[in-house]
């Protein structure tokens, strides 16, 4: 091994993904990275892939780009193609089953709500209940449609398409509530004449959302509600792209491709996780808190097509960024109070649809596995769906500058990670690492040829089996500081980087 006269190490990862921030202004105990998760142990590994549910019995796609509905009702998925939305038993017989029919096709985004361990939806504007697997129709006052609608407390509440700053709630009488009953002067104007586009409960209130602010609705709606102006600017788009966190905070895609914070006083914008490129146009849900874990999903779509989605999730307000084969319709479950039934760990996604007649495609993400997964997985898989090769990561440390600027060379690098086997046939753990030379003497950033490591993943024990790989370094020349980037990752979690420098007096 080459001598050195100093060791920088890298081995603490616990403050996540840094972002977009300058690398330079980048704490020591964070990296950039993109198909890795921080694991409890400390180590950073690749994610697991998306895995295909199997299923019969569901209809093929019927609108482009679809499905639009999709979300979690009991122990089922809930996925609508063509004018009837059908139940997946998560029991493992994967057969799914008509609850009924629409009276038309669906062809926009349906919104499904539980009120008393019943289902209900909003499709085209109208509510419908869902009795076993018969859909009724829900009589509403005057004729009038609905845009939005939630569960708060004993109502079913709703805002008015043709007033879209109005909501109509549901009856509570001294028998109870009563969610299939709405009066035709059971409602309340929220803020100035700018329409309504998500209404979440937060504690005893429900937090009313605009494009312009936010709103506050508390009190009894029968007697004496009472309306607050909270939030003014940076309002939610749309209830698709909003979620209420376990920590009751409202997490959404807006305006700006970043993430947006409203914890019922005021907005923050987390501008360290931008989404270049950001289209929000999901026909379901692209953000969902989970119910177990504390983990939060947002999906983010490139304005390219040839461009994968991006996926950022959140575990202990740490972001990681991840890069996705297949274009997702949306999420599920779309509302923590109908997660409680799904497995725990794990979240679903539905492919787009792009084109009319092709099979819907359900996946399932276990995103509390703690290692790369291995084919007897239930919700998890070494690949992605589509993916012929093994999840691949991208690991690169924060800059490092000599603090009293001299130059120096990056002679060897030894990484201390655990390995684990994936049940491929042929499969390959691999690790490739880079030395990234900053501010180089005359001269400007370059990248070094990767070096490799790679063995069968079958070496590696089903519980993990520890190991090291130390390469030598120098060809890239001096400069005043590094970057060491892993540019493939697969079957692996890192725990170490060592990184051997010499001080160098002569220039370049």
């Amino acid at each position: 091994m080459a001598a050195s006269d100093f060791i920088v190490r890298f081995d603490d990862f616990s403050g996540g993904d840094y972002g977009v921030i300058d690398p330079a202004k980048a704490n020591n105990n964070t990296f950039s990275g993109q198909n890795v998760m921080l694991y409890e142990s400390g180590l950073v590994g690749v994610r697991p892939g998306f895995k295909m549910l199997p299923y019969t019995g569901l209809p093929t796609s019927t609108v482009v780009p679809g499905p639009v509905g999709f979300d979690v009702y009991g122990e089922n998925l809930i996925v609508v193609v063509g004018d009837s939305p059908y139940r997946i038993p998560l029991d493992g017989t994967g057969t799914a089953v008509a609850m009924g029919t629409y009276p038309d096709p669906a062809t926009t985004f349906v919104r499904f709500t539980q009120f008393d361990n019943t289902l209900y939806s909003l499709m085209d504007g109208k509510l419908y209940k869902h009795n076993g697997d018969a859909t009724v129709n829900i009589s509403l006052p005057g004729g009038i449609t609905l845009s939005t609608l939630t569960r708060w407390g004993y109502y079913l509440i709703g805002s008015q398409a043709e007033i879209p700053w109005r909501l109509y709630y549901s009856k509570v009488s001294e028998a109870g509530p009563e969610p299939d009953v709405w009066d035709s002067n059971a409602y309340v104007d929220i803020g100035g004449s700018s329409t309504i586009t998500v209404l979440t409960p937060m504690f005893n209130q429900l937090m009313v959302g605009k494009p312009d602010g936010w709103w506050s609705l508390t009190g009894v709606l029968a007697e004496r509600p009472a309306v607050r102006g909270v939030e003014i600017g940076n309002g939610p788009l749309d209830s698709r792209f909003t979620t209420m966190t376990t920590d009751n905070r409202v997490l959404y895609w807006a305006v700006e491709a970043l993430p947006h914070w409203f914890n019922g006083t005021g907005v923050w914008l987390d501008s360290a996780y931008r989404v270049r490129g950001y289209d929000n146009s999901f026909p379901c849900d692209s953000v969902i808190a989970t119910p177990t874990g504390r983990r939060l999903f947002m999906l983010g779509a490139a304005n390219d097509p040839q461009t994968n989605d991006t996926l950022l999730i959140q575990d202990d307000r740490k972001w990681t960024a991840h890069s996705l084969p297949n274009k997702l319709a949306g999420l599920a479950p779309s509302d923590l109070r109908h997660g409680y039934n799904v497995p725990g760990g794990v979240v679903f996604g539905v492919i787009k649809s792009d084109n009319i007649g092709v099979p819907v495609n359900i996946v399932s993400f276990q995103h509390d596995i703690e290692r790369p997964a291995h084919t007897d997985d239930e919700w998890a898989s070494p690949t992605d769906v589509g993916a012929t090769s093994m999840v691949s990561g991208v690991l690169l440390t924060p800059a490092w500058y000599d603090p009293q600027g001299r130059q120096v060379m990056v002679r060897n690098v030894q990484i201390q990670f655990r390995k684990w086997p994936s049940g491929i046939d042929d499969g390959l753990n691999e690790i490739h690492c880079a030395v990234r030379p900053l501010a180089r003497w005359q001269s400007g950033t370059i990248n070094t040829e990767p070096q490799m490591w790679t063995e069968p993943s079958s070496r590696a024990d089903p519980s993990g089996t520890d190991d090291s790989w130390t390469m030598n370094f120098g060809a890239q020349g001096t400069a005043l500081g590094f970057q060491i980037e892993l540019t493939k990752i697969r079957g692996v979690a890192i725990r170490e980087i060592n990184v051997g420098c010499e001080v160098v007096t002569r220039r370049g």
